[in-house]
C-alpha cells in the first residue's frame, strides 16, 4: 500500500452497505459519535432542490455535511470533516477527515489520527448496533 493509499485509508469511514439516506439519520450518527467521544461536533447540512411548476423539472440535487469534531477533556484533539452524498444513490456514504495536502499519514498530528480512529470504532459500532440490513 502505498502512503497515499494508506493516508486516504485511515482518513476515509465507509458508512456500510446501506449509507445514510436523509439528514435526521446522519444527525442520530453524529450525536452517538459527540456521546461515545465525549466530544462536540459542530456542522453545517446543506441541499439542493429544483422547483419548477413541471413536475418532469422539478429534481432533489445534492445534500452536503461538514464540520468540525472535537475530543473535550484533558485530551482536547479536533478535527474536520465533510460527508459524501452519492446523489445516484440518494445516500450519504462515507465521512471524510480533512487531511492537509501533501503530509504523509504520520505527518499528521498524532492526536488527530487517534481521534480518526477511535470515531472510525464509534461509527462501526453504530451501524452494527442500530443499522438493520436486509437480504
Amino acid at each position: 500500500m502505498t502512503e497515499l493509499e494508506d493516508l486516504i485509508e485511515k482518513s476515509t469511514i465507509n458508512l456500510g452497505i446501506t449509507g445514510f439516506t436523509d439528514l435526521s439519520d446522519v444527525e442520530n450518527l453524529l450525536r452517538y459519535i459527540a456521546e461515545r467521544l465525549p466530544g462536540r461536533i459542530d456542522y453545517k447540512a446543506s441541499y439542493r432542490k429544483n422547483l419548477s411548476s413541471s413536475p418532469k423539472e422539478a429534481s432533489e440535487g445534492e445534500k452536503g455535511l461538514d464540520g468540525g469534531i472535537s475530543r473535550i477533556g484533558k485530551d482536547y484533539e479536533f478535527t474536520f470533516f465533510s460527508m459524501t452524498y452519492e446523489l445516484s444513490n440518494r445516500r450519504f456514504t462515507e465521512i471524510k477527515f480533512q487531511t492537509i495536502p501533501g503530509y504523509s499519514l504520520e505527518e499528521h498530528r498524532p492526536g488527530e489520527r487517534q481521534l480518526w480512529g477511535d470515531v472510525r470504532g464509534i461509527v462501526e459500532e453504530y451501524i452494527q448496533k442500530y443499522i438493520k440490513i436486509s437480504h
